[in-house]
């Protein structure tokens, strides 16, 4: 790696490390100036003396802004506007106060809005419950919380938001949150230990496609978007084969004992769709699948069990099948479909983005997986899509933008 490589990294590395602590982008700062000009705009006169209340931080920190009004807006006002009404989207995910809504601009989302009539939340109750549904404290909530004690606040001594924010506050050197503070000294975001929420408490939406369809930048639009609107956003990325560790080591050390090819089978799959593999085959194919779907289906729910929110999964039920179909048809497969289609976080939304083999690898023309691969894989999908849960056909080969807002639409609505 080249030290310009090492510098980028360094650089990705810190601007991850302040999205994670919700360090507002001089791009979110100017979306969330925007989304103030336009709710005020829009709701106009049934605005409360209140007005609209911001983040204690000021206006580039509030991703969510409360709008106490006298009466409630028309709802076909607001949706005229492209607003996206997320209100039972949030009470799915056990949020229901107010009416909620994606303030948008040109198919953009700036930002979210909580609208109801009567006074705002109390303001530290509003940074509580935010890092309690999120399971950790940020150094948004630590920021705010000194901003709110300043101002004569008083947070709940035993709450464990306030204990994770004032030892956040006390690995930065900082005193204001001192008497809360547990003696620790934790680097934010600190993660609450609590248990991870029920299922009923998250929204599976599962993404499915094969390579150069465009998953990872639909989630990455959907990820930020939904963040932007205030919406908890959680991912889930793995695939049947990633991941073995120890697994893989042994099948390695096995095949050369039996004197088979010990290159991964995968990756001669993926050169030669055709190629038969005597590892792949039979009893030892066999046990060799039921190994790689069970470390997979282990993988996901291990990454599963630390989500919350809207949990958007980069391949799910559809894109397992398809590589037990492509990579391990050798060998009987209906444990490892079983393993597969029960096991997995069932998904609440399910897209499948179309797209053909050529347009796929002209994507990808460097990538391990070739046309005839791809086109392999595509009718798997085929297969398989019938048979599970309605699955959303989205059109790959339209701009990402346009993808993505149709998603986040679909989404919405459900």
């Amino acid at each position: 790696m080249s030290a310009t490589d090492d510098e980028e990294l360094v650089a990705a590395t810190a601007q991850d490390h302040l999205a994670r602590n919700a360090v507002p982008s001089a791009v979110e700062i100017s979306d969330r100036e925007a989304a103030l000009d336009l709710i005020r705009a829009a709701l106009g006169d049934l605005l409360g003396s209140e007005g609209l209340r911001v983040s204690p931080l000021g206006t580039g920190w509030t991703d969510v802004f409360a709008a106490p009004v006298s009466a409630e807006p028309d709802p076909r006002a607001l949706t005229g506007l492209g607003w996206l009404d997320l209100t039972g989207l949030m009470a799915a995910l056990g949020q229901p106060r107010w009416r909620h809504w994606a303030v948008t601009s040109s198919g953009r989302v700036l930002a979210g809005v909580r609208i109801g009539v009567g006074a705002s939340p109390d303001p530290v109750r509003d940074v509580l419950d935010r890092a309690n549904n999120r399971g950790e404290v940020r150094l948004r909530e630590v920021l705010e919380l000194r901003v709110l004690v300043r101002q004569g606040a008083r947070p709940p001594a035993a709450s464990p938001v306030v204990q994770a924010a004032a030892d956040a506050e006390a690995a930065l050197g900082g005193r204001d949150l001192v008497r809360w503070t547990t003696g620790r000294r934790r680097p934010a975001p600190v993660p609450l230990g609590a248990r991870a929420p029920h299922r009923r408490s998250r929204l599976v939406i599962a993404c499915s496609g094969v390579d150069g369809a465009g998953k990872t930048t639909l989630l990455d639009n959907l990820a930020r978007d939904l963040a932007n609107a205030g919406v908890p956003v959680s991912r889930v990325w793995l695939r049947p084969g990633m991941g073995l560790g120890w697994l893989a080591a042994l099948a390695e050390r096995v095949k050369r004992l039996l004197r088979l090819d010990p290159r991964p089978g995968v990756g001669v799959i993926a050169a030669q769709p055709d190629a038969q593999l005597r590892s792949r085959s039979g009893a030892l194919g066999w046990a060799w699948s039921a190994l790689v779907t069970l470390s997979f289906v282990a993988g996901v729910r291990r990454q599963y069990a630390q989500s919350r929110g809207v949990v958007l999964f980069d391949r799910h039920v559809a894109d397992a099948l398809a590589t037990l179909d492509f990579a391990y048809a050798g060998s009987g497969l209906r444990l490892q479909r079983w393993m597969v289609t029960r096991l997995l976080p069932a998904a609440d939304a399910a897209f499948y983005l179309e797209i053909s083999a050529a347009e796929a690898t002209a994507r990808k023309p460097d990538d391990l997986i070739g046309g005839a691969a791809i086109a392999s894989q595509i009718a798997a999908y085929e297969r398989s899509l019938p048979r599970l849960r309605p699955v959303h056909r989205l059109d790959a080969t339209q701009p990402a933008a346009v993808v993505a807002a149709q998603a986040f639409a679909h989404i919405a609505q459900r």
